[in-house]
């Protein structure tokens, strides 16, 4: 599906056509020499334009949109083939005058028929890959996901956007794959390995029904709700990296029933997304944060669910990078529907507070495209490492949870899940020196998935 910046980009051949349109409507002769020149300029305006994309954004990799550059690019292309065939006379006789006798005619004034096929056939082969670059950039898949069903039936259930939906194939037909499969080009893989493709260079199978549009802001802001600045956080001191690292990976167990200090929560939440450097670059100021970041695009946005931190109610808060706050989203005591949402529910009594990372995919993707669900992980990875080891050299634990129903979190925090999504869960406290307790079994949650049954996929 076309894009609307390709449509704008189109804009300056539309209004030449317009243009010629107009005048013959008129009446108005428009002499070959007329228009020659004009399409002239808007080739030339054209390769001002890639060239200024490349020299300017593209080779200082701070190109908001890198399709800008190609996409024109292509236009570009298209433009340089038609701008041939329109002075293809001149051309031919230039070439004419140059070439061989033997491939001339014998008065020399013409060219030998297989020589005029070729060039047809060069001619013909730019243009097609021309257009299959351009059109290859928007080529959908026809996406059919099968979701297991009870009785381990597969209840076959399109993607959005696909093609009315077909009977679930025979078990024979079927991949040996549990859980839900895809029907990707007349072959049953796992999700796993769709999302592996989907992510891949070059792109084997897209994903239907993304698409990256604008940019979304890089900030989320809650302007109408109350925020509590911060302390300035501590930016030296500590031991090293390597003892912190250690101390996060022994510190993960269950956690003390203790409070939390203000100024410890807003080292972590700095350490994991705070602002440490503003520079001006070409774009305008650009803001870096602790944590490293695919194309410092910054996906990655923290809530905090607190429970017992010193001068902050107990209450669901989002951290404002920006203004280094916590603005308060829920007041109340949550922690017992993080108890019922996600695993080692152990952890969530006790905490003092939990931290839970999101991703609004559009921040990578709108640049990445399908590499972003690669990038937003990596992204989300590197924050969590930062905050354990902040929390260790703090001398708090801060396990990772990764289980969770997700449309039941996503549902807390009330975020739109086609946008932004729930990754990880990170409780916040001080580990007990003595843990001995067993392991929590598996969680039983239901998962929501748009069009299943309750009984229908069970995590």
């Amino acid at each position: 599906m076309l894009e609307n910046r390709f449509v704008l980009f189109l804009l300056p051949v539309a209004l030449f056509l317009v243009w010629l349109g107009v005048r013959a409507l008129l009446g108005r002769r428009t002499t070959r020499f007329t228009v020659n020149v004009t399409f002239s300029l808007v080739l030339l305006l054209y390769f001002a334009a890639v060239a200024g994309t490349g020299i300017f954004w593209v080779a200082r990799q701070e190109l908001p949109v890198f399709d800008w550059h190609y996409l024109l690019g292509y236009i570009t292309l298209a433009l340089v083939i038609a701008h041939v065939a329109l002075n293809w006379g001149p051309v031919a006789a230039l070439l004419r005058r140059t070439a061989p006798a033997s491939m001339k005619t014998a008065p020399g004034g013409a060219f030998r028929g297989w020589v005029k096929a070729a060039g047809a056939l060069v001619l013909a082969a730019l243009a097609g890959t021309a257009l299959f670059l351009a059109g290859g950039e928007y080529a959908s898949e026809r996406i059919v996901v099968h979701v297991p069903a009870a009785g381990g039936q597969q209840a076959g259930a399109p993607a959005p956007q696909s093609a009315p939906q077909e009977p679930a194939l025979e078990p024979a037909a079927r991949a040996p794959s549990a859980g839900t499969l895809v029907e990707a080009d007349g072959e049953m893989i796992s999700m796993a390995e769709f999302y592996h493709r989907g992510s891949s260079y070059p792109e084997r199978t897209r994903l239907s029904g993304v698409t990256w549009k604008a940019r979304p802001p890089v900030y989320k802001s809650y302007p109408e709700r109350p925020a509590t600045p911060l302390p300035q956080p501590r930016l030296e001191g500590g031991g090293t990296v390597l003892a912190a690292t250690e101390a996060w990976r022994r510190g993960c167990g269950r956690l003390q029933t203790t409070s939390l200090k203000l100024a410890e929560l807003s080292e972590l939440l700095f350490c994991s997304q705070g602002i440490t450097k503003t520079e001006t670059l070409a774009l305008g100021l650009w803001d870096f944060r602790a944590a490293p970041s695919a194309g410092a695009l910054y996906p990655v946005d923290l809530y905090v669910v607190v429970n017992r931190v010193a001068g902050v109610p107990p209450g669901l808060y989002h951290y404002s990078v920006k203004e280094h706050a916590l603005v308060l989203l829920r007041e109340g005591l949550l922690f017992p529907r993080l108890e019922a949402l996600a695993e080692r529910s152990r952890d969530y009594q006790a905490a003092a507070a939990t931290v839970i990372m999101t991703v609004t995919f559009g921040r990578t993707g709108f640049k990445y495209r399908g590499r972003a669900y690669r990038y937003v992980n990596m992204d989300a990875g590197h924050a969590a490492y930062n905050l354990g080891v902040a929390a260790a050299a703090l001398g708090l634990a801060a396990p990772v949870v990764m289980r969770f129903d997700d449309a039941a979190l996503n549902a807390l925090l009330e975020v739109d899940c086609e946008v932004e999504a729930a990754l990880l869960l990170m409780p916040l406290g001080r580990s007990l020196e003595d843990d001995s307790a067993e392991s929590p079994p598996e969680p039983a949650f239901v998962s929501a998935i748009a069009g299943a049954s309750d009984e229908a996929v069970r995590s």
